[in-house]
């Protein structure tokens, strides 16, 4: 990526808490519209502009799929009404997790220990985060739902690095 690891990473806070909020309050459009710029921007400073989009198309329609199954489970619930699809919003923050994965996040491609156990800490507490600012709801008990939680993203994470960094740790071989 010729822009900064540091800059990805705060474009992915900034599309994190715009999507949220968005949802939160009733106006997803928002927070989508700020993510689509932001992933723009990702692409436009990636090394290979169309391996990013390959990679963040991927990891959003994973995310797609596992969201969609935890609130099909009710591990958490969307905004009452909504269906137990995922929504535009949050595939929006997958895909901005997915322009992490090959710039700011690069580096534990080839850690997995490490990458299972950030994620496992890292991603329940994204979801507690947004229940906390009402974009998703968590129904009691909670813990052992951000247990489930944990244990998916301590495998999507490090398997996430791997699928995007591919060919950056078949040449370390």
């Amino acid at each position: 990526m010729r822009g900064g690891h540091v800059t990805n990473f705060l474009s992915f806070c900034i599309g994190w808490f715009a999507c949220v909020v968005g949802a939160a309050n009733g106006t997803p459009s928002y927070g989508i519209a700020v993510a689509a710029m932001l992933l723009g921007l990702n692409i436009l400073v990636a090394e290979d502009p169309i391996r990013e989009m390959g990679v963040i198309a991927s990891v959003g329609a994973i995310g797609f799929i596992i969201d969609t199954m935890l609130a099909s489970a009710g591990i958490f619930v969307f905004h009452p009404g909504h269906s137990v699809l995922c929504p535009i919003w949050l595939v929006a923050i997958w895909m901005m997790f997915g322009s992490m994965l090959t710039a700011s996040l690069a580096w534990l491609a080839s850690r997995t220990a490490i990458a299972s156990i950030i994620g496992a800490i890292v991603g329940p507490l994204s979801y507690f985060l947004a229940a906390l600012m009402g974009a998703i709801a968590i129904p009691a008990p909670i813990a052992p739902r951000l247990a489930t939680i944990a244990i998916i993203w301590a495998v999507v994470f490090p398997g996430s690095l791997k699928f995007a960094n591919r060919s950056a740790l078949t040449n370390q071989d």
